[in-house]
């Protein structure tokens, strides 16, 4: 029963410690200047919300407070399409002192596209301080949506309805370099995405910033010095590790702060992916899907852009608010039945701080992870199980050494 006792105490010990590096602030290097550059904005963050649900249409109203709380750390917004209410960004990013970068969406549905282009057209025509550029398609020749071809024509559509602005085309930058031959000279810069998570070789977030900047001069080189803008770059905050890269709120600010350094000192145009969580996302991609955001889905800064960063404070108290609470529930059980014997501190108190602990680390994985009701039945059954296989072995213990004093007596 001693070797029993020393697992417990350790299992106990460690939860501390991990609870206690959760919540502890760490010093990152600061955020280059005031505010970051440009940052993707999607507005599908509230529940229920996504961009599959053509009927769907975002309301002036959420749009407005969204590019609100962007315009605090953003001088910039790149959006992806000007359906579902988003083709009152310009003005709204007008009204707060903000530029943008607008997406015209193209897919296989030529209906859509016209859509798309007629109005993207028209708005880079009634903005023109407004609208950097229009950035037509997003990864559709990574999607095999379009081909070359098919492309070429409709940016050149686009070019002859919006002349005045600069157009481009986005996508992951190996598969720019790949048509780089039939592309380049369709549009006025490349816009390609660097994303040191997802490339094949994932780099360690301590290596990112570097990396994405020698991977845009790499493309710039072998492009001719083609004007090039970053169209997608970050970190996710939560999610399954990939080879050596946690992803992490920690690792998110790190790599945020340290790769704005790096692009002001190499004058590098960036934009960053992305906003806000975007929990539709993780039916496709996972829960790593859903967490690139710079806020929370309901509009939360993760963390400043100067200072110490913690993982999760918050988590953290509730860790020991659910240790105490076990301890004060199994304790009084144990005085019912036994008054206060030995078994109190043995027992009771490690596993305490060990179900505690664990109880509020499984709960901010259901938090962050399930996506509907049947996941969330599933794991609350199982956490209700696993405490109550955790009492019952407090229980059974307590009975066997009850016995054995019971027994030393006679």
């Amino acid at each position: 029963m001693r070797s029993v006792y020393l697992v417990l105490w350790l299992f106990a010990a460690g939860s501390l410690v991990y609870w206690y590096r959760m919540g502890q602030p760490q010093s990152i290097a600061d955020a280059a200047g005031e505010k970051l550059d440009c940052v993707s904005y999607s507005p599908f963050h509230l529940p229920g919300q996504t961009p599959f649900d053509r009927e769907l249409v975002i309301t002036p109203a959420q749009i407005e407070a969204d590019l609100r709380a962007l315009s605090q750390q953003f001088g910039c917004v790149r959006t992806y399409s000007v359906d579902q209410g988003l083709d009152i960004v310009p003005s709204l990013a007008q009204k707060f002192g903000m530029q943008v970068w607008l997406g015209i969406w193209i897919g296989r549905d030529a209906a859509i596209n016209e859509h798309e282009i007629a109005l993207g057209s028209r708005l880079a025509r009634e903005y023109p301080s407004v609208i950097r550029g229009l950035i037509v398609g997003n990864e559709v020749l990574m999607r095999r949506e379009q081909t070359p071809a098919n492309l070429r024509s409709i940016l050149a559509d686009v070019r002859s309805r919006a002349p005045a602005v600069p157009i481009s085309y986005a996508d992951s930058w190996d598969f720019w370099l790949r048509y780089q031959h039939k592309m380049a000279d369709a549009v006025s810069f490349a816009t390609i995405h660097i994303l040191p998570f997802w490339d094949d070789d994932t780099v360690a977030v301590a290596d990112a910033a570097h990396y994405v900047a020698d991977t845009y001069h790499k493309v710039q080189k072998e492009m001719g010095g083609k004007p090039l803008l970053i169209g997608e770059t970050g970190w996710p905050s939560y999610g399954r590790q990939r080879q050596d890269a946690p992803a992490s709120l920690r690792g998110q600010a790190q790599f945020i702060r340290e790769f704005s350094a790096v692009a002001r000192a190499d004058d590098i145009p960036y934009n960053i992916i992305e906003a806000f969580d975007q929990p539709w996302k993780r039916r496709s991609e996972g829960a790593v899907g859903g967490y690139w955001g710079i806020f929370s889905a309901d509009s939360q800064a993760k963390f400043p852009l100067r200072g110490p960063v913690a993982e999760a404070p918050e988590w953290r108290t509730l860790s020991w608010l659910s240790m105490t609470v076990l301890f004060v529930l199994f304790g009084f059980l144990h005085w019912r039945r036994q008054g206060w014997g030995g078994s109190l501190l043995s027992i009771t108190l490690p596993w305490s701080v060990f179900g505690g602990a664990a109880s509020v680390a499984y709960w901010r994985d259901m938090w962050m992870t399930n996506r509907n009701w049947l996941e969330w039945s599933y794991s609350s059954l199982f956490a209700l199980a696993l405490l109550c296989a955790c009492y019952g072995f407090i229980k059974g213990a307590r009975l066997k050494t009850k016995s054995s004093s019971a027994g030393s007596v006679l």
